[in-house]
């Protein structure tokens, strides 16, 4: 099983793509980017130059977001056969995965990426690499999401393939939320749309809690069916369709998906020493990061592809630089641009380690 104490030497062990250190022409982490984000580049921001730090902000990618969902599996879980069951979801659509990081962070394991047709070689290797035959691959939404043929494949390769499937994706959340039992917090997050139930993610795993979807502002008829049998439940719906849609749940609303991620983070994670980041603008990268912020016990914050920070988020990383030890940051340099790394580390009081 992974453990939080991984982190450290995990993050030695990436110095050499940490922000700011030389990547060397022609190598994988040079040609990486994450294909979510559209954004251009910025142009280049005047570089931060601390000359100490209490740890490092490292980037973690790969060639695309199939590929960094692979890589942070790596990273996630770097001794072989050390998860006990593995997530799998679909790389094109965030439908059914937006309440999948609380069940990959319950179960230990990686959320992983796939193609809806069937297994890439290097997603087949990893889950080889990282998963012990005879254990589970829950495999997220319908034939449509992700094909029979996965769970065939899955099947010879000696794994239990489950697939957790609702009649839409409200139903599939639903089903999540089963599957791990009788949790004690909700958390409701627009279904229509991904940054809110990107920050909500992590939260839910650290509160042992789930994600049920809203259709927007409106309540989806599973979710109010799920909520009337759990009275009890603490409840908080975050950003404001989930709010809108639950007036009785606790809202965390901002004035945009990045002030709401930083709500999130303020109300929940109390002086955290690790934090994730990705970008706000597609889901993928923070998706697959999600479940390992969820297991490290990381907030998950959101952030534009290029600077200026938003005054929130300054603000945040400000109070918080004195407890924040290191950070994740997902996703390839289209995603989150260099100068918006820059500027997380300088603000964080981060800089890389030596190699």
């Amino acid at each position: 099983m992974r453990v939080v104490g991984a982190v450290a030497a995990t993050l030695a062990a990436l110095a050499s793509v940490a922000i700011g250190l030389p990547i060397a022409p022609g190598s994988v982490m040079a040609a990486e980017q994450s294909s979510g984000a559209a954004a251009p580049v910025a142009a280049p921001a005047p570089t931060p130059s601390p000359t100490t730090g209490q740890g490092t902000l490292t980037r973690v990618a790969g060639a695309d977001r199939i590929a960094t969902s692979v890589r942070i599996s790596e990273v996630g879980f770097p001794n072989k056969l050390s998860a006990t069951a593995v997530v799998l979801a679909r790389a094109d659509d965030f439908a059914d995965e937006l309440a999948g990081g609380p069940l990959a962070a319950r179960f230990q394991g990686p959320l992983l990426l796939t193609p809806s047709a069937g297994l890439t070689d290097a997603v087949r290797l990893e889950i080889q690499r990282v998963l012990a035959v005879g254990h589970t691959v829950y495999l997220l939404g319908g034939t449509d999401a992700i094909s029979a043929n996965v769970g065939t494949s899955l099947q010879a390769l000696g794994y239990n393939p489950v697939r957790v499937d609702g009649i839409d994706r409200y139903g599939t959340a639903v089903k999540i939320a089963n599957i791990l039992g009788d949790p004690p917090t909700v958390f409701e997050v627009d279904g229509t749309n991904f940054p809110d139930g990107l920050s909500a993610g992590p939260a839910a795993a650290l509160s042992h809690g789930v994600i049920l979807l809203t259709a927007g502002h409106v309540q989806a008829p599973e979710t109010a069916q799920y909520l009337a049998t759990h009275p009890k439940d603490v409840r908080y719906a975050i950003g404001g369709p989930a709010a809108a849609a639950d007036p009785a749940a606790q809202p965390l609303v901002g004035a945009d998906r990045y002030a709401t991620s930083i709500l999130v983070a303020n109300q929940l994670f109390a002086s955290p020493s690790i934090v994730a980041i990705a970008s706000g603008v597609a889901f993928p990268d923070a998706l697959s990061g999600g479940a390992l912020a969820g297991i490290d016990g990381a907030p998950m914050l959101l952030v534009p592809s290029n600077v200026p920070l938003p005054a929130s988020m300054q603000s945040y990383f400000d109070r918080y630089s004195n407890t924040v030890q290191s950070a994740w940051l997902f996703g390839g340099t289209t995603a989150v641009s260099t100068p918006v790394a820059k500027a997380i580390a300088q603000a964080l009081v981060l800089v890389p380690s030596a190699s």
